[in-house]
């Protein structure tokens, strides 16, 4: 029994680079602790592989403002409010 499951139920987080390695680890386990996850990414063909349990996913490249501003966007039309940004 995970003695963390649902510390962060009813909370939403960002996590950057979501899509592989670190971001995609913690990505996996906000999910499994409760956490509704959008996971950004610039690569698409790893969000697909990796984001499937995610509520959430976005292709974008973060050096274009542009990009940021329309996936921030989406995530927050996609769940109002999010509290954590990684």
């Amino acid at each position: 029994m995970n003695p963390f499951a649902g510390r962060f139920a009813g909370q939403t987080a960002v996590i950057t680079g979501g899509g592989s390695g670190i971001g995609l680890a913690l990505a996996q386990r906000l999910t499994v602790e409760g956490a509704k996850v959008s996971a950004w990414d610039i690569s698409e063909s790893a969000l697909n592989a990796g984001s499937a349990s995610f509520a959430h996913s976005v292709v974008v490249d973060q050096s274009d403002e542009k990009a940021v501003e329309r996936a921030t966007a989406l995530t927050l039309q996609a769940f109002a409010a999010s509290k954590y940004w990684w």
